[in-house]
């Protein structure tokens, strides 16, 4: 995808990329985009796939087939750091 920026917006976002160390402009507005919509990985989705997901998480469900809050949370945050290596962020 490609996003038009002012020259002053585009100014902005590459300067602070780089004094923040992102190795690349891409990368800093990945990690801006988690920020602002969270590091699920269901933000990386497209919607057949969020449907997918949420279909099998029902299905799940009514199996009975849960996890705890603390669960999710751990598996959450192992998902969030997998992310962010694959993504240089």
């Amino acid at each position: 995808m490609t996003i038009a920026l002012s020259p002053e917006a585009e100014a902005v976002v590459r300067e602070t990329a780089e004094g923040s160390g992102f190795r690349s402009v891409e990368a800093y507005v990945n990690a801006v985009l988690i920020d602002r919509y969270g590091s699920d990985p269901i933000f990386c989705l497209s919607a057949v796939e969020v449907r997918a997901a949420i279909e099998i998480g029902l299905e799940q469900a009514e199996r009975g087939e849960l996890m705890s809050s603390e669960e999710a949370r751990v598996e959450m945050a192992k998902w969030k750091a997998q992310w962010r290596a694959e993504h240089g962020v």
